[in-house]
């Protein structure tokens, strides 16, 4: 996934002045003992929570609200029932025996739109060549060329942090590459919405690519990516105290893209901002190394348990995506994906 999508959930939280202390969780996963009843796509109830999820003003808790009864009366079955592996460290080579690569995802490297981006050079520099040879006066025009440049990708950087190049280069990317960067954006974002969704964090918002993002909030500055109900954690960050129970879930949906990227194409590509993102908030908990390593091995298996054995789920829910299905339609489609299995 590249660099400009990504997973939002409290980008603002790590920027806290204080030390934040970690809660304890004893209490287990809680499941709906209810079977799936016949009306697990009953059009009213998901189409009000698409209300609640796309309304202008903050109606997170009424769309989490909704969304945990409809879990009760066994609409939402899978909705916060994904079996996760035992919480315990894992080393480097139990993960290796469940033929996990870590170097491969928790590095990525934006290869795709490297390319993009030199292909870019390369038709500037053709440019400048033709302009040379077919001008009057040439050295003129070629340096008035690479200033008006220079002056347009310097302000971007200044009002947009090269929000307006990034959304160029997205755009070409995934004109010139669809049948691999495409599919990777739309695979990498899908495995944040069904991890986060199995582990019970609702999802409020997607996009999957920098344009979608600048045609939904009108602003060059917002990455694409995919959006929660965190309200929860927010408050959880913002009294200097995070649960366990909310570091796991966090820490599984922000490495997910790169699992999926890993998993899927034997390289994670984007998701520089998750890791990163992960990365500070670990240190803002004042975690050692090795209990940093600890935490994140054991999110990377249960990850990539979770979504090996939803494959086609997660297969079926990117194509969903690509097309720009609804939030409730996404969440339809897990529900009648997962209807008959028992171990979610």
């Amino acid at each position: 996934m590249p660099a400009s999508c990504s997973v939002a959930l409290s980008a603002h939280a790590f920027s806290t002045p204080y030390k934040i202390g970690i809660i304890r969780d004893h209490s287990g996963n809680t499941r709906a003992s209810t079977r799936l009843s016949s009306t697990v796509t009953s059009a009213p109830s998901l189409a009000t929570l698409d209300h609640l999820l796309a309304s202008e003003e903050d109606k997170q808790r009424e769309a989490m609200d909704l969304a945990k009864n409809l879990k009760i009366q066994g609409v939402l079955r899978a909705y916060g029932s994904g079996r996760q592996v035992p919480k315990r460290s894992y080393t480097v080579e139990e993960l290796r025996l469940n033929k996990i690569q870590t170097t491969s995802l928790l590095s990525p490297e934006d290869k795709s739109l490297k390319r993009v981006r030199s292909g870019m050079q390369a038709a500037f520099l053709s440019g400048l060549a033709a302009l040379a040879l077919t001008s009057s006066s040439p050295g003129e025009h070629v340096v008035a060329a690479v200033a008006a440049t220079c002056f347009v990708l310097v302000i971007d950087q200044i009002v947009n942090s090269g929000g307006g190049e990034s959304l160029v280069v997205d755009t070409l990317g995934r004109l010139l590459l669809p049948g691999t960067y495409k599919r990777r954006v739309a695979l990498h974002e899908a495995g944040h919405f069904l991890t986060a969704y199995l582990l019970g964090l609702l999802p409020r918002a997607y996009t999957l690519s920098a344009w979608d993002a600048y045609a939904r909030y009108r602003t060059l500055n917002l990455q694409a990516g995919t959006q929660f109900c965190d309200i929860d954690f927010s408050a959880e960050v913002a009294t200097g105290r995070l649960s366990s129970a909310s570091l796991d879930t966090y820490t599984c949906v922000a490495l997910a893209g790169v699992i999926t990227e890993a998993e899927r194409f034997g390289q994670a590509e984007g998701g520089v901002g998750d890791v990163a993102g992960l990365d500070a908030l670990l240190r803002a908990l004042g975690f050692s190394q090795a209990k940093s390593d600890d935490q994140v091995r054991w999110a990377v298996l249960n990850v990539c348990t979770l979504l090996r054995r939803h494959e086609a789920v997660h297969d079926a829910l990117a194509d969903a995506m690509d097309r720009g299905a609804p939030i409730s339609e996404c969440i339809a489609l897990i529900e009648q994906r997962l209807a008959k299995c028992e171990d979610v």
